[in-house]
């Protein structure tokens, strides 16, 4: 080879193509780039409170120890189950529902006592289990609930977990039984075992609370059906249609994170399966009153969950008609979901309310558009009043009676009334009824007004046109009550014209028992 001549591959070697440098030179400078901006990301993660720029070396050291220290922690953190609650508490669970699904599965309730035997706090799950509010336990003596032979061994035990010995507490003898009170929420009014177990928790400096035993109630007998006290469920109502004897055509989606059934599980069943058996006898009566009224909202009630337990809900339904033929076709309905605290507190007098306007409208409409109703039950749930019982042949008599119109000795004492006289009788007695009526009904649309108080913060403006639509409201109101005065006055006239009809259908039955009785005393004589 001679000196000028150059090989092809070395000079290609030595200067390569200026369009391949270049493509390599920015391959190059994007991953510098994206490991700059990734060691940045985690010198924020490591040290976010080191506002002085750190070079990368540094940067992986602070990660480094970051790495080691969180390594040490999960090595040294239990899993077996016993130590720390955190160790099997899921992360997804808040500290409350925590000790909520675990009070629920133990079938416990959790109490903290002072050396006197006050309660500091209850759990909530002293609702279910002993049907005492757990706000109404606080402050209260705890000896005043259990058993009057349990009180000292109680009083014992508590006195002993105070002294601060745990040689007992090493062998598990610190646990045993006691009888305690059910309160007026709970189905029986006795005593139920639980087993008991204590911890004390002292003071460890100046600024804490005061030492206290915390005492873990668990039920002997478990209880299989459940009473939902808080749902945990995002939706607290959903809505569903009913037929006319209340089986299920519809059910909304959100149901299903309510009471776990799907839709089509429930649909084509009745409602009355769902029910508990207590309330089954109150949903029947709203069901008939619904018929009637065309509305109404129903008390408290338990429906079962697929999970078999019990949730507590209200419902508002009403009757929908058929826009052609103006019958009733079905029944919407919006149930919603409610605390067993609610329950507790309102039940009672929700139950009261809607029977007193049950009465009222028996009353008003007579026994023959509500005659079927059967009376209250004496033992309504949450309520103590009593029934007076009824005779079912009684029952059977007047709606047969009811059934034929007037009776025999009705009619044969007004056809002995002169013609005069008799429609003297029947004018004085409409008008009189439709006087009595109206007289004694209040006028709903006016008591309503009077409860509607001006919203403050409002202009003269607003001021004189709320008055303005009171007024008009007024006008309409009692437009409603002279058109209501004027259907009871014609109610009635049809109802004397039905009773002058069959006057005049029975006149020649009389008269051919008066001839009959005639003869007869014609015939004796001779």
């Amino acid at each position: 080879m001679k000196g000028g001549d150059q090989d092809p591959h070395v000079s290609q070697e030595t200067n390569p193509n200026p369009v391949k440098r270049t493509s390599r030179n920015l391959s190059e400078k994007k991953r510098r780039d994206r490991f700059n901006i990734l060691v940045q990301e985690l010198a924020g993660i490591v040290s976010p409170a080191d506002c002085r720029k750190l070079d990368k070396t540094a940067v992986l050291e602070l990660a480094i120890n970051f790495l080691r220290k969180h390594q040490s922690k999960v090595q040294s953190h239990p899993r077996n189950g016993s130590g720390n609650a955190a160790s099997w508490q899921p992360s997804f669970a808040t500290d409350t529902e925590f000790n909520l699904i675990v009070t629920e599965a133990l079938d416990s309730c959790i109490f903290a006592v002072e050396n006197s035997g006050n309660i500091l706090y209850a759990s909530d799950s002293v609702l279910p289990l002993l049907g005492h509010l757990s706000y109404e336990l606080s402050g209260t003596s705890l000896f005043g609930y259990v058993h009057e032979d349990d009180t000292l061994r109680f009083w014992t035990k508590l006195a002993f977990v105070y002294s601060g010995t745990d040689a007992e507490a090493a062998d598990g003898s610190n646990n045993f039984f006691i009888r305690f009170k059910c309160g007026r929420f709970c189905t029986q009014n006795t005593f139920k075992t639980l087993e008991c177990k204590f911890a004390c928790i002292r003071r460890q400096k100046e600024n804490e609370a005061p030492t206290c035993v915390v005492i873990l109630g668990k039920i002997e007998q478990p209880q299989p059906n459940r009473i939902v006290m808080t749902s945990d469920c995002t939706e607290k109502e959903f809505s569903y249609r009913l037929t006319m004897d209340w089986k299920y055509v519809f059910i909304d989606h959100r149901a299903s994170s309510v009471i776990g059934f799907l839709p089509f599980e429930v649909l084509g069943t009745s409602v009355y399966e769902y029910c508990g058996p207590e309330d089954i006898f109150n949903i029947s009566q709203y069901h008939k009153f619904l018929l009637r009224l065309g509305k109404v909202t129903t008390c408290y009630y338990q429906h079962r969950t697929k999970g078999q337990s019990w949730v507590w809900l209200r419902s508002s339904c009403y009757v929908s008609y058929n826009q052609w033929n103006s019958k009733p076709e079905s029944i919407d309905c919006t149930a919603t979901v409610v605390n067993f605290d609610e329950v507790c507190l309102n039940q009672t007098d929700t139950i009261r309310r809607d029977r007193e306007h049950f009465k009222r409208i028996l009353e008003r409409h007579g026994d023959d558009s509500v005659g079927s109703l059967n009376p209250w039950p004496s033992s309504w749930l949450y309520g103590n009043e009593e029934v007076e019982p009824h005779d079912g042949g009684n029952e059977c008599e007047q709606k047969d009676k009811n059934e034929s119109g007037f009776s025999s000795q009705f009619l044969t004492r007004f056809l002995k009334l002169p013609s005069d006289r008799l429609m003297n009788t029947l004018d004085n007695q409409s008008i009189g009824d439709v006087e009595m009526e109206s007289d004694e009904e209040p006028n709903e649309h006016l008591v309503w007004l009077e409860n509607v108080k001006i919203p403050p913060g409002l202009s003269s403006v607003q001021i004189a046109m709320h008055m303005k639509l009171q007024e008009e409201y007024k006008k309409i109101a009692q437009q409603i009550r002279q058109q209501e005065k004027q259907l009871k006055t014609i109610r009635k006239l049809i109802e004397w014209s039905r009773l002058l009809l069959e006057l005049d259908r029975s006149f020649g039955t009389f008269e051919v028992e008066e001839s009959s009785v005639d003869s007869e005393d014609v015939l004796s004589v001779t």
